[in-house]
C-alpha cells in the first residue's frame, strides 16, 4: 500500500514537470503571473558562517532562474 502512494505520489509530480531526484523543485513555486517583468531579491554575503545584509536590487524575470529565487506560495 505504501508504494502504491509513493507511485501516485511521483505520478502527481510528473504531471507538473517535476521529479523526486531534484527536491529543491518540487518545493519552490513559480512567482510569475501575466504581469510579472522583474524580480525583486535580497542581497546577502556568507562570511564565515554567518550572512551579512547587503541591500535589495532587481532583474528581469525569468523561468530558468526559479531554483535561485526560492519562492514558495504562503498559505500552505
Amino acid at each position: 500500500m505504501i508504494e502504491t502512494i509513493r507511485n501516485i505520489g511521483e505520478y502527481a509530480l510528473e504531471k507538473e514537470e517535476k521529479s523526486t531526484n531534484n527536491p529543491l523543485k518540487i518545493l519552490v513555486d513559480n512567482p510569475a503571473n501575466r504581469y510579472t517583468k522583474n524580480i525583486l531579491f535580497v542581497l546577502l554575503d556568507e562570511e564565515n558562517g554567518e550572512f551579512k545584509y547587503h541591500g535589495i536590487d532587481t532583474e528581469e524575470y525569468s523561468k530558468d532562474k526559479l531554483e535561485k529565487y526560492l519562492y514558495r506560495k504562503g498559505g500552505y
